[in-house]
């Protein structure tokens, strides 16, 4: 439910499931599929961030069955239906860390929010549905490792998308936006672009679309 909020303005789930669909179809190899594998991927991007683990899955085969906690990401909430929809989501993942990286403008444009640092749990709890239990959630230590996996501060640095004591109203890079950094107080700081990448990312290595560590 992307319920609006005071003055109409959309919940942020369902801000930036608008703003990942935009994404997507930004892409032509995603916009000529059927725009249901591309709702698939959203849906499951979005169900993993708000509410970690939902009353049915599909499973590799196919098959149905129950949500569950703990395993992988996809045991948890996964409405992917074969190859060409994990293709889809490969396409759209990469896709989103290509407008971090080099062009933030189709972010930004759907709200600035999108690609400000923030500390890892503010994150989570921004995009979470609140009437669910919090054990189904995501934890942070959890997606934590995901971000750490996938965009360890090193590679940030590399790609230059690693901003150290991040300033409010600081410039950002030149045509891309930062994917985490450092607060001057030791914390470290992620947006939610990074986060869905990374979330987008691990699937694809437990799915084997992708090379662990890659």
């Amino acid at each position: 439910d992307g319920g609006g909020r005071g003055g109409g303005e959309p919940a942020p789930l369902a801000a930036w499931c608008e703003c990942l669909t935009l994404v997507g179809l930004a892409r032509l190899e995603v916009a000529v599929r059927a725009p249901a594998q591309l709702a698939r991927c959203v849906a499951t991007l979005a169900g993993l961030l708000s509410r970690g683990v939902v009353n049915e899955i599909v499973q590799a085969d196919g098959s149905r069955a129950s949500g569950r906690l703990g395993g992988k990401l996809r045991q948890r909430c996964c409405f992917l239906e074969g190859a060409e929809d994990w293709d889809c989501l490969a396409e759209l993942v990469d896709t989103l860390q290509g407008a971090v990286v080099d062009d933030r403008e189709i972010l930004t444009k759907c709200n600035p929010k999108f690609v400000d640092l923030k500390k890892l749990p503010e994150i989570l709890d921004e995009y979470a549905d609140s009437t669910r239990r919090s054990a189904d959630h995501l934890k942070a230590r959890d997606v934590r490792a995901m971000l750490d996996g996938h965009y360890s501060a090193e590679r940030c640095v590399e790609l230059k998308k690693y901003d150290e004591f991040p300033v409010d109203g600081a410039a950002m890079p030149r045509k891309g936006a930062y994917l985490r950094g450092t607060t001057k107080g030791g914390m470290h700081v992620f947006n939610i672009a990074a986060v869905t990448c990374a979330i987008g990312q691990q699937l694809l290595v437990e799915e084997g679309r992708l090379a662990a560590g890659h």
